[in-house]
């Protein structure tokens, strides 16, 4: 008979299988034996409150994502909302519409604790609870909101530290193959999203005028601009696929053909986990280990606010409508703000 424990690993290592080599995989197994050795696991059949079965949840999220689908919204999005009622159905034991004000405070509080999470990503959660329970009520699928009088979380709003050139470098030199060089070069160039980078198929790309199309949140389509060295990356690695017939700088491919594809058999495209664990690893193997997608965001809007571009325009290339949002984004040198306040002629 397989016991509790032996069913919970067996749970964690197929989610686990999704984004870790089986040389991680082996380390992450004999890591949860040995912390676990002096935990006892009991399957859950029966609590103070009420144990569901999920069916008026799923349902309830099926409708709001059918709304929410045609309205505009991605479905990657919406699954990303879906995820959080899910997390906090499971810590409650409860079904959607039985959830109250009460469940999504001590929700808030012990998931951080026992996740280790930031301040900033439990808000992110509250943000999608709120979403989501708005628009069942206001839909009347639920009695209540419980998230009507949930406060934000207050966290301390941190300007992400660009990259510098040295660690760019090191990235570069570590990198091992010429689709993942790409990626970094086409990342630092634009600043997309890396939903947005796995969404981009070849008919999007323009290699004559070193242009990209580029579908942002909501729907929202915008033009990237990269330079002739990252068109020289992404010319080497589409070479190499076995999808795309290239002949000089005219390639012929399938419709819907990913810009960037997987390396495994038959190309297929890349997703979101896929490449935030090559950037994890890439960072690891460099030293730099601070680095993940969004930092590449972050260094490409700096860079545009030392060369003093608008930030309205800064704004429109980083797939913004709200011009406040550019500012965490953007880390300008102290010794840039004290030259320009001499120049004004603010100090003596």
């Amino acid at each position: 008979m397989v016991s509790a424990k032996d069913e919970m690993l067996m749970k964690c290592m197929k989610v686990w299988m999704t984004r870790f080599n089986t040389e991680d995989l082996k380390f992450l197994e004999d890591t949860f034996w040995m912390v676990s050795f002096n935990f006892s696991v009991d399957t859950i059949s029966s609590t103070e409150v009420t144990t569901v079965n999920g069916e008026t949840t799923d349902r309830l999220m099926e409708y709001f994502k059918i709304g929410k689908l045609s309205s505009g919204k991605t479905e990657s999005t919406i699954n990303q909302y879906i995820r959080v009622v899910h997390q906090l159905c499971d810590f409650c034991h409860k079904e959607i519409n039985m959830i109250t004000t009460d469940d999504v405070l001590s929700f808030m509080v012990k998931y951080k604790i026992q996740n280790n999470v930031k301040g900033s990503t439990m808000d992110i959660k509250r943000k999608y609870l709120s979403s989501v329970f708005s628009y069942l009520y206001k839909h009347k699928k639920i009695a209540d909101n419980p998230m009507s009088i949930v406060e934000p979380v207050k966290y301390k709003k941190c300007i992400k530290v660009p990259l510098k050139d040295e660690e760019i470098e090191l990235l570069k030199i570590n990198t091992t193959n010429s689709r993942d060089l790409a990626i970094i070069h086409f990342f630092l160039d634009t600043g997309v999203r890396v939903s947005e980078l796995c969404g981009i198929n070849l008919e999007d790309v323009d290699f004559k005028n070193y242009t990209c199309k580029v579908l942002g949140k909501g729907n929202k389509e915008r033009t990237v601009a990269f330079s002739g060295k990252t068109a020289m990356r992404l010319n080497e690695y589409l070479k190499q696929r076995k999808d795309i017939n290239m002949n000089g700088t005219y390639c012929t491919y399938a419709p819907n053909t990913p810009l960037f594809a997987s390396r495994k058999g038959h190309p297929t495209r890349l997703c979101k986990t896929a490449i935030e664990s090559m950037v994890r690893k890439l960072g690891i193997i460099s030293g730099v280990t601070r680095v993940h997608p969004h930092l590449f965001r972050a260094t490409f809007a700096t860079r545009l606010a030392e060369r003093d571009t608008d930030i309205g325009v800064i704004a429109k290339l980083l797939g913004h409508a709200d011009l406040e949002s550019v500012n965490r984004y953007v880390l300008i040198d102290q010794t840039k703000i004290e030259a320009t306040i001499r120049q004004k002629g603010f100090c003596s």
